[in-house]
């Protein structure tokens, strides 16, 4: 993506986790996704960022029977990614330049 893309803002979303009923939440690849931004930034990436979701989703925001976002919670999930595209700066725009080099 660098290649084509060299200064585009790159989100990386973090795992928001599988809760269970018992209010227990599994975070699965831990640390993961936090060190692919860390490495990147290391390397001179100034347009890299990491999206912590911890705790945007609970047990009443999924299907208990696969633990995947039920509608409520695919609602809340980009509400607060909005909300977070916002703190970060972003702006609607009409189009967005997408030139490669």
């Amino acid at each position: 993506l660098r290649r084509l893309y060299p200064s585009q803002p790159l989100f990386i979303v973090g795992a928001w986790g599988w809760p269970d009923a018992d209010g227990s939440v599994y975070y699965y690849y831990e640390g993961v996704f936090e060190d692919v931004v860390s490495q990147r930034k290391a390397l001179g990436d100034k347009h890299i960022y990491f999206i912590n979701t911890r705790g945007w989703v609970g047990w009443d925001d999924i299907f208990s029977d696969n633990k995947h976002p039920n509608p409520q919670g695919h609602a809340k999930i980009a509400s607060l990614l909005g909300e977070w595209l916002k703190k970060w700066g972003l702006q609607p725009q009409r189009s967005w330049p997408t030139k490669s080099s």
